[in-house]
């Protein structure tokens, strides 16, 4: 049996960095286990209420000089509270959650970084700088 009818059995190609594509606990598919993983610990964290509106892939456009130049999805995007200190006391704080003004944030799990996912996400960067970019690694 050659290649090309192995794949048509198997039905998908091989990823060419080695990922292998998984169905996260919660039935959504994702090009890796690292992504599967992130995706159900995010969950956990909207189980607990740390973060809300979870969005897969949402699609952000870049726009240079009134030209779209491109097209960002990041792997994972949701809200975030902010922390209100209150103090009661000398030597103690207590941090309150405060949902009045959430931050955007974006999580990007990468098992390895491509030129062109380094030049998008700069370019995401700072046409975004209100939204917390963050990877995974």
């Amino acid at each position: 049996m050659n290649k090309n009818e192995l794949k048509k059995l198997v039905g998908h190609k091989r990823h060419k960095y080695g990922a292998v594509r998984v169905t996260c606990k919660l039935g959504h598919q994702h090009p890796s286990k690292a992504e599967a993983m992130h995706c159900w610990a995010l969950q956990a964290k909207i189980n607990h209420g740390t973060i809300r509106d979870l969005e897969y892939e949402k699609p952000y456009d870049l726009i240079v000089n009134g030209k779209k130049v491109g097209v960002h999805k990041p792997d994972f995007t949701f809200k975030a509270p902010t922390f209100k200190l209150t103090s009661t006391g000398p030597m103690s704080a207590v941090s309150q959650i405060n949902w009045d003004n959430p931050i955007i944030c974006v999580d990007e799990v990468k098992g390895f970084r491509t030129k062109d996912w380094i030049f998008r996400s700069k370019m995401f960067q700072a046409l975004y700088p209100e939204v917390e970019y963050r990877v995974v690694e």
